[in-house]
């Protein structure tokens, strides 16, 4: 057999978040260069669920071409296992898939990273978290890669969760992550403050956002059921995504449409390859909008069937 197959526990074995940070910094390099096929998602339709498709193709870092999906059922009895195939874009040649969810949450986490290294201040101490599920897990583990916080502030409206992941993730990074029993208390002291909700409504008020902060936002976002409140995009001076292509595609459903200008936003790849400056100053309100830049997950996978093939 000539191609791999690897699982959540091969990817765990192979790489680490350190190492997915700079596969995903050189895939923003690479878009910045106009060198990354990025294409926005499209969804199938069937039975009672569909099938979302991110494809996207390297050529000139990974050499990879190839496409990641998931199913999207709300009765589904148990979580949706995530695909991802790798085909090499110089011959077609089949290297390999990766089955699990490690590699969409692993590269979701360190685009979250990325954004905050480029976007909030250097001596930014206090990380404010909304959100414990699974993707605050790998954006926590980005973040303190790319910036030394000496407190992590983490709220949920679920208090045994939020207690369990404040727990888990100082013994495992060796931070104090410490669970508030109020939104307030983790947004209003946040240098950087990570939103990775579920929720259909904002949960922080935007006053209690001091000058200066990074605002990321990973959860919700479309019209129907935004976890940002609107004033804390408005008011701030640089917006940024990783995919201008996928915000377009959402068009009118996407909960900025009639409040920002597609033209304001910065794509993070410019920052990243420093085509653009980013943040002015330090009192600036900075904001990242992550809706997944495809093209990063093959990358990432690529990888993996590399390293597990030496």
């Amino acid at each position: 057999m000539d191609y791999q197959i690897l699982t959540d526990e091969d990817i765990e074995r192979l790489l680490n978040m350190e190492a997915v940070l700079s596969i995903v910094e050189e895939t923003f390099r690479q878009k910045a260069q106009g060198n990354l096929i990025h294409p926005p998602r499209f969804i199938v339709k069937g039975g009672q669920g569909a099938l979302a498709f991110t494809a996207g193709a390297s050529p000139n870092q990974q050499h990879a071409l190839g496409f990641r999906v998931y199913s999207m059922f709300k009765n589904s009895a148990e979580k949706s296992k995530q695909l991802v195939a790798v085909f090499d874009s110089d011959n077609g040649a089949f290297k390999g898939v990766i089955i699990g969810n490690a590699v969409g949450d692993m590269r979701t986490g360190a685009i979250g990273g990325l954004a905050i290294k480029y976007l909030s201040r250097p001596n930014s101490k206090v990380l404010g978290m909304l959100g414990t599920g699974t993707q605050a897990v790998t954006q926590l583990q980005a973040a303190v890669q790319v910036r030394a916080f000496e407190e992590v502030l983490v709220f949920s409206r679920n208090a045994d969760a939020r207690k369990t992941f404040s727990a888990r993730m100082s013994k495992e990074l060796d931070i104090d992550v410490r669970a508030v029993d109020k939104a307030q208390a983790a947004v209003e002291p946040a240098d950087v403050l990570i939103c990775a909700t579920i929720s259909p409504e904002p949960i922080f008020d935007p006053d209690w956002i001091k000058p200066g902060t990074h605002i990321t936002t990973i959860g919700p976002k479309l019209i129907g059921g935004h976890e940002l409140p609107i004033e804390a995009a408005t008011r701030a001076g640089l917006i940024t995504t990783d995919s201008l292509a996928q915000i377009e595609d959402f068009g009118d459903k996407y909960f900025l449409h009639t409040h920002i200008p597609l033209s304001q936003y910065v794509p993070l790849s410019d920052i990243v390859a420093k085509k653009h400056p980013g943040r002015t100053n330090s009192e600036e309100l900075t904001l990242f909008c992550s809706t997944g830049l495809a093209g990063t997950e093959v990358a990432v996978a690529s990888q993996a069937l590399a390293l597990n093939q030496a």
